[in-house]
């Protein structure tokens, strides 16, 4: 199993999904325990904390909750590994338990090849730098199963990014802004919706699903844009099937299309409640 970024309530998300008994949830086929044990991989794109304030309590729960010796890996920029370091000196994460990956270092494909060829179930992780801040990274994974899936982190549209996610299985792509907020998305090295879906087309994507609303504009979270290719947008608690189906049928992303139109009435009737409430 991966997690790709450990905002803040991550865990709390966790036992929301597969509850805090060892019973496994039938859609995802896991208990709490198999995640534990399953987990391989932390993936942090940048040091913002929206996107690693859950991790150390990931890591505390894995620690004390499994015995499983398999090999564990952080992959994240430099300074947050420094960061967990430093805050493993004064309370006991398991930080022992993980080997440590930069994510400068995977920019290089050789780098990976050279050093983790034996990793279980992962052929290649590549990253490359994307437009957010100064340690931002994309990521593609490529699975020994055929599988690819690239997640974008926080960015601005990135040529970077289409580079190594070409013809990837499923993109996911944050979508922080509207289409009408291109300056603020710009002036915050975000992007839009149609922006993330433009990435998608290029890197010729088979699915592409968009993350990372703005909950000051609820507008944001529904694209009527979207029916040229696979596209869902990302809700709390969300599970979908994403693997390519048999012939002549539809995964759950695929079958997402059918949601468009509700969804389009749901968020319009909420920016209109949302702009109602605005003081004059």
């Amino acid at each position: 199993m991966i997690l790709l970024d450990t905002g803040e309530g991550t865990l709390g998300q966790l036992f929301r999904h597969l509850g805090t008994e060892p019973f496994k949830n039938p859609k995802l086929n896991a208990s709490i325990q198999d995640f534990y044990d399953r987990l391989s991989i932390i993936y942090i794109s940048h040091p913002h904390a929206d996107h690693h304030l859950g991790i150390l309590q990931v890591m505390q729960e894995v620690y004390h909750n499994t015995k499983s010796k398999k090999k564990r890996y952080l992959v994240m920029p430099r300074s947050m590994y420094a960061f967990l370091c430093e805050f493993a000196q004064t309370q006991d994460i398991g930080i022992h338990l993980w080997e440590f990956i930069s994510c400068y270092d995977l920019t290089s494909v050789d780098y990976f090849k050279r050093r983790y060829s034996d990793m279980k179930d992962v052929d290649l992780i590549r990253t490359c730098r994307v437009n957010h801040c100064q340690e931002a990274f994309g990521v593609s994974f490529d699975f020994s199963c055929g599988f690819k899936l690239v997640y974008s982190g926080d960015t601005r549209p990135c040529q970077a990014l289409v580079d190594i996610g070409m013809d990837a299985d499923l993109l996911i792509h944050e979508a922080t802004m509207n289409d009408e907020l291109l300056d603020d998305a710009k002036a915050k090295r975000h992007s839009t919706i149609s922006e993330a879906l433009d990435q998608g087309k290029l890197m010729n994507a088979r699915q592409v699903l968009l993350t990372h609303f703005s909950q000051r504009y609820p507008g944001c979270a529904f694209t009527s844009g979207a029916e040229s290719q696979p596209v869902a947008v990302g809700f709390d608690l969300m599970c979908l099937d994403v693997g390519k189906p048999p012939e002549g049928a539809a995964n759950d992303l695929e079958r997402f299309k059918t949601f468009y139109k509700p969804l389009g009435s749901f968020f319009a009737e909420a920016a209109a409640e949302e702009s109602e409430d605005l003081p004059v």
